[in-house]
């Protein structure tokens, strides 16, 4: 009886992700992992590894595949549900958080620049395994060559110069809009909590010079936007922007202040 009942159970589990990954899909708010949860356990068990495109999602059960396309730029990543997740209330409009990504998976759809946006979600298989950069979809742009094994290593950072920003980087600090110089946009969160939180995340990591600048953006919202800063010029900004993704896999860009 108890065989009947484990069989039954898996062949549930199969038809609902078959099904699923033929029919299924849904549109709403995606955001990232802060890592800060790096290595922490998820609701299925598993570890919690910012370097596998993984993600935590309410729709479908553990191990579905999901393809996450953002709706403003088509850019789309693979990843597989290994943790439940969100529990973020809708937004005022009633528009859903459907998704929490793994920060190889945000990078790969340029997430972590502005922190939060609008994908639609679809179940395109099942896997007891994490994809890989190599698989993603066509023009997907999640490629780092062989994988990770260069990034999160111990080797430092050396091209900043300090001298414009010296000081105690191991908390929040603020810049105004407008100052001269050039900075890196690593994230932007529409809640200044969420900023909070992702520097000191940041920081626990061992990125240095972040500052949180408020922004207003066209639609008359403040934006709290999280920027490595200052450079004297664009050169400066775009050597380490480069130095800084290598090490901690943490894409952005460089802007004017």
């Amino acid at each position: 009886m108890k065989k009947l009942f484990f069989s039954l159970s898996l062949l549930i589990l199969f038809s609902y992700t078959d099904a699923s990954a033929q029919n299924a899909t849904y549109t709403g708010w995606a955001h990232y992992y802060s890592d800060h949860l790096q290595g922490r356990t998820t609701a299925y068990g598993e570890k919690y590894d910012r370097f596998q495109f993984t993600c935590a999602n309410l729709k479908f059960p553990f191990n579905t595949l999901l393809r996450v396309t953002r709706l403003d730029n088509g850019k789309s990543v693979v990843v597989r549900v290994n943790d439940k997740g969100p529990f973020t209330q809708p937004d005022p409009d009633g528009t859903e958080y459907i998704v929490d990504l793994s920060l190889a998976a945000a990078n790969a759809i340029d997430l972590t620049v502005i922190g939060e946006t609008i994908v639609q979600i679809e179940a395109i298989g099942y896997s007891t395994t994490n994809p890989t950069a190599s698989g993603q979809v066509a023009g997907s742009p999640a490629t780092y060559g062989g994988g990770f094994t260069a990034r999160g290593d111990n080797t430092s950072v050396q091209s900043y110069d300090g001298s414009s920003f010296p000081g105690d980087f191991n908390q929040v600090k603020s810049i105004q809009p407008g100052i001269d110089g050039y900075g890196i946009q690593v994230g932007s969160f529409s809640k200044r909590e969420n900023a909070e939180r992702q520097i000191r995340s940041l920081q626990k990591m061992g990125v240095q010079h972040l500052y949180l600048m408020a922004k207003t953006n066209p639609n008359g919202q403040q934006v709290h936007q999280l920027v490595i800063a200052k450079f004297d010029t664009q050169e400066q900004a775009e050597q380490y922007q480069v130095e800084v993704e290598n090490k901690y896999l943490l894409k952005g860009f460089v802007k004017k202040l």
